[in-house]
């Protein structure tokens, strides 16, 4: 069982290292289809917070998933912004050179969350 985990794992670093998700538009397809998961299994996932945590429809709605609905809008929106280096002074040191600052991702990320805590988190 571990070796298909470390199977799995290193196909995810052979992905990540073939340089296909540092697009825009690999980031914004990803946004978009985690976009399309909320929406599409939003009934279930209110369904799910009744049963847990006794939250309505509308509680589930205004607490949960509007509020990563709303995260992810908000991403689509300054993607490009965010993915745009950024311009920065240049120390003495480096002169005449130009300076900037690249947000890229450095590698797989794992993501840990309690299996038993509201969605939106």
């Amino acid at each position: 069982m571990a070796m298909a985990n470390v199977s799995k794992l290193q196909a995810m670093r052979n992905y990540f290292n073939s340089g296909a998700t540092l697009s825009y538009d690999f980031r914004r397809s990803q946004l978009m289809a985690f976009q399309q998961s909320v929406k599409k299994y939003e009934k279930r996932i209110s369904e799910a917070l009744y049963s847990d945590l006794k939250k309505s429809p509308e509680e589930a709605y205004f607490t949960e998933t509007g509020l990563v609905l709303k995260e992810i809008r908000f991403a689509l929106n300054h993607l490009k912004e965010w993915m745009s280096p950024k311009k920065v002074s240049t120390d003495l040191l480096n002169l005449p050179s130009r300076s900037k600052i690249y947000a890229d991702p450095l590698g797989v990320v794992l993501i840990i969350a309690p299996w038993n805590y509201p969605f939106q988190l």
